[in-house]
């Protein structure tokens, strides 16, 4: 249900996104738009993990080493953390943003649409995904595996 509703949310802002008038309106439905690519990927994650619970069903304790070190298990790791990532993100900013408006309501030359603007928009949305993929990737680079373990044994 939660990859139905926001593929279907991001094909409806990708479409009335080309009808922006003004520089608000754009950038609500683009950081919109990447809410529901956010959510779209955590939705995928998800259901990715339902179908691996249903191959593995009873037999998960007998290969649950071999599934926690499959190349498999990383990937999903990955899609959920550009996922989260992209969704917390893009929130943050578009609630930045919506504040910042309501300040500044009553002057309507920042309402303008234009390319400077424009320009701002897109690398703002840029940073977010390759902050969140940066983030997402980090943990999976060969050489900073001794950075990030999964547990820590104490020998008194």
């Amino acid at each position: 249900f939660a990859v139905v509703c926001n593929a279907f949310a991001f094909v409806t802002n990708t479409v009335s996104i080309m009808n922006c008038k003004n520089i608000r309106s754009l950038t609500n439905k683009a950081f919109i738009l990447l809410i529901s690519l956010g959510d779209l990927l955590v939705g995928s994650y998800l259901l990715s993990l339902a179908l691996i619970d249903q191959i593995y069903k009873e037999k998960y304790c007998y290969e649950q080493t071999q599934w926690l070190t499959d190349s498999k298990c990383s990937f999903l790791g990955v899609v959920n953390t550009i996922g989260s990532q992209i969704s917390v993100l893009s929130m943050t900013i578009l609630s930045v943003f919506r504040a910042y408006t309501v300040n500044r309501n009553s002057i309507n030359v920042y309402n303008a649409l234009n390319k400077r603007r424009i320009f701002w928009l897109i690398v703002q949305l840029l940073l977010v995904l390759a902050w969140s993929v940066a983030l997402a990737l980090t943990p999976i680079v060969s050489n900073l595996e001794d950075f990030f373990v999964n547990g820590v044994y104490y020998d008194p």
